[in-house]
């Protein structure tokens, strides 16, 4: 199935095999700094210090006559946590363009769209943010239940405040942990459908792996977010490497511990592969 992916800058055209595992380049990165050519306005409404997160701001941009809301931490060269478009209501119809891989992928595990909104799931996210990910998979998923983990305890009101996150309920728990220690946790005892794993990482350049933290990346909790999936469960990971053989090594050792086997009643791993300065291409695993 091909798939159009309109950012800012051009459509990325992906692929997705209906298959267990698949590594996808979408790159190169959207995001990260305003070091891009724009006609740019911007009026900060917000500014706070986080004890994780450092300096960071809510700011209301006009790009190319077009109005978003972003999150950003100053501490991190100006990194664009979370972004939506200031139209309609905040965080439902514009997610940035993995998330919307991450969304649709979701069709090729359970059988199509409309099976995915007339089912209940349990989904959990790794990273709040602006919680802009988190809300998209409340709103547009009725049936299910969404789990997201925040290191950040100050992320939570400013998601609620500024990006229309709605306050926990049957259907919404937001825990304030640390997402390894979560999984950890939650091994054995609590089961997911789908967890996304779009936790912030290092900006530094010196850091081979940008995001997610490295800790997320090795076998033991790879294993276990394996572990924390149901038999058809499906793990997406936003992940971002500097160089190749990093991700040459993360992509084995994913394929190592979601073994692609064919079979429908197992984990599986989509792992969005972004590369800084790579050309867009499909990578299949």
């Amino acid at each position: 199935m091909e798939n159009k992916i309109l950012d800012n800058k051009n459509i990325i055209e992906v692929e997705i095999e209906p298959c267990p595992i698949s590594f996808i380049e979408i790159g190169p990165l959207p995001n990260v700094g305003l070091d891009v050519e724009v006609t740019y306005s911007f009026n900060t409404i917000f500014a706070g210090t986080s004890e994780i997160n450092g300096k960071y701001v809510i700011v209301d941009v006009e790009e190319n006559n077009r109005l978003y809301r972003r999150l950003m931490f100053l501490s991190d060269n100006t990194f664009i946590q979370s972004e939506c478009i200031l139209s309609g209501d905040i965080g439902t119809d514009y997610l940035v363009p993995y998330h919307r891989v991450m969304i649709d992928s979701l069709r090729h595990i359970y059988g199509g769209i409309t099976r995915v909104l007339s089912t209940e799931m349990s989904f959990c996210v790794l990273g709040l943010g602006g919680g802009l990910l988190t809300k998209f998979l409340y709103d547009k998923f009725p049936k299910s239940k969404v789990t997201t983990v925040e290191i950040d305890p100050e992320m939570v009101p400013i998601a609620q405040k500024f990006f229309n996150l709605p306050e926990e309920n049957e259907r919404l728990r937001l825990v304030v942990d640390d997402a390894i220690v979560f999984l950890k946790n939650s091994a054995g005892i609590e089961k997911f459908d789908a967890i996304f794993c779009d936790v912030a990482g290092d900006n530094s350049t010196e850091k081979l792996v940008f995001s997610p933290p490295s800790g997320f990346i090795t076998k033991e909790v790879l294993s276990t977010m394996r572990d924390c999936l149901n038999d058809r469960g499906l793990l997406l990971m936003n992940f971002v490497a500097r160089d190749f053989q990093t991700k040459s090594q993360v992509k084995n050792d994913i394929a190592e511990i979601f073994p692609k086997t064919g079979r429908g009643d197992r984990p599986h791993c989509l792992s969005l592969g972004y590369a800084i300065d790579v050309g867009i291409k499909f990578m299949p695993a």
